[in-house]
């Protein structure tokens, strides 16, 4: 029994040690906002923000077959989206902000280390000969003077030329056929050290997303319908409405715009702390010291 409740005593100390590295607070404003341009219509969506969930689109469409989407969402906890879409002559931008605000309630100067996420996406034209689908993907620090964490950026053309800017994406490649050109990437974890936190402190995290996707594609160059055999004349149909050409741009969480839509099962996402200085504590260090005295009773005892 002696022996039991000596290792009890020192686990108790070690699990007090432990305590050190917790999760630290901090506070979460989202924002969204976004346009979608079809020939000369256009609607948009926000700003519009939040503290733990935000989601919102919109998208235009004229009479000569012109159309334009664009959406944003974002969760506190980490899934987001931003995704914009056209055809015709159009131009579709979504945006997605989260200010994260790490907060030191501990008492004592703490080292932060962020990990996040960064979802796969594609970047696509088809059938243009003037367009441009890009992201623009952007961490920050911003107390004081700001300082990158992480910076990504990707426009596609409609020769298929990619200009990248900053870190590429993993996996990050092109691809297509004829008139189709693409640009996709698989997800990507990063960890960036924040820095130190006095006690009381805070320092604030600046996540900005931004997809475009912008086409010139004068009405009815782009009208689908295949030339049928003079027999089948009769039985061809052509929307003179629906455009073959297409752009997009999306860099998010694939699902549905839902509150409770979780990260992937290999995402990292979050903050972690641990003691500046790896001393301990002088009552920690009393509570190990009781844990090993006992543990050395136990043992002359036994």
């Amino acid at each position: 029994m002696i022996k039991t409740n000596a290792m009890k005593t020192l686990v108790i100390s070690l699990m007090a040690l432990g305590t050190l590295a917790a999760t630290p607070a901090h506070a979460d404003t989202l924002e969204i906002q976004g346009s979608a341009t079809a020939g000369a219509t256009s609607n948009t969506f926000g700003p519009i923000t939040d503290t733990s969930y935000v989601g919102d689109g919109t998208s235009s469409v004229d009479l000569a077959g012109n159309y334009a989407s664009a959406d944003a969402w974002g969760n506190s906890h980490g899934t987001y989206r931003s995704s914009s879409y056209g055809e015709g002559y159009f131009d579709s931008t979504a945006t997605f902000h989260h200010t994260l605000s790490i907060i030191n309630s501990n008492a004592y100067a703490t080292q932060y280390t962020m990990n996040f996420f960064i979802y796969y996406g594609a970047l696509s034209i088809n059938g243009y000969t003037t367009g441009t689908a890009s992201y623009d993907l952007n961490i920050n620090k911003v107390n004081g003077p700001t300082t990158s964490l992480f910076a990504s950026g990707a426009t596609l053309d409609a020769s298929g030329s990619v200009v990248q800017t900053g870190q590429a994406l993993d996996g990050a490649g092109t691809g297509g056929l004829g008139a189709e050109h693409w640009y996709a990437w698989n997800g990507t974890n990063i960890s960036r050290d924040l820095g130190i936190l006095d006690a009381g402190g805070m320092m604030t995290i600046n996540f900005d997303l931004v997809t475009t996707a912008r086409g010139i594609l004068p009405s009815g160059s782009g009208l689908c319908g295949l030339a049928a055999a003079p027999a089948a004349a009769a039985l061809t149909v052509v929307d003179p409405a629906f455009q073959c050409a297409s752009i997009y741009a999306s860099l998010g969480d694939p699902g549905d715009i839902e509150p409770d839509t979780l990260m992937p099962l290999n995402a990292v996402f979050g903050i972690t702390g641990t003691p500046a200085n790896p001393i301990p504590l002088p009552g920690t260090l009393s509570l190990v010291g009781v844990g090993l005295a006992a543990l050395g009773l136990a043992r002359r005892r036994h």
